[in-house]
């Protein structure tokens, strides 16, 4: 569970809208059991998987990118690493863009992306894959799904669905 102190660095759960790290070789399916402030998603900054970082999935309660920010998702070891929580990017004011930095393993989305905003994107960068497994639907203006580096993969078999998306290679 996020929410056990013993569990991170440090011995203290994360704050509202820390960034992330998952290292190790233990502990590999944590659940995010937290909330935000009012009951909101849990705001999170950044997601980074280290370099040493076992096969992680991570589950449970929404989260929510820090409003007005970049919201990062690092992959910076050789395994695959599954977000498997739904990431609700039309709460709170101002754009947000995802930027997804799988440098060699590849980073699996089976959580869902929405967006409402026009103003919101997916960028995909670094050289290793991102597997969409889960839903991506933006509004019909939104700049959609930017491909910068790298590959994605729409996992169709999976469930996987890309609605209301431009392309931008």
């Amino acid at each position: 569970k996020w929410s056990t102190g013993a569990n991170w660095s440090g011995g203290t759960a994360p704050a509202n809208n820390d960034d992330l790290v998952f290292a190790g070789m233990s502990r590999l399916n944590p659940t995010n059991d937290l909330w935000g402030t009012g009951g909101a998603p849990r705001g999170v900054n950044a997601i980074t998987f280290g370099a040493s970082a076992g096969a992680f999935t991570l589950s449970g309660n929404p989260i929510q990118p820090k409003a007005g920010t970049y919201f990062y998702v690092y992959n910076e070891g050789s395994l695959a690493q599954t977000i498997g929580l739904d990431i609700m990017a039309n709460i709170g004011a101002g754009g947000l863009a995802t930027s997804w930095h799988p440098k060699v393993g590849d980073l699996v989305l089976k959580g869902a992306i929405n967006s409402s905003r026009a103003t919101d994107t997916l960028i995909k960068e670094a050289p290793g894959t991102l597997v969409l497994q889960g839903s991506l639907a933006f509004t019909a203006t939104a700049p959609g799904l930017q491909i910068r580096n790298g590959t994605v993969v729409v996992d169709l078999a999976a469930g996987a669905s890309v609605t209301n998306t431009t392309l931008l290679t």
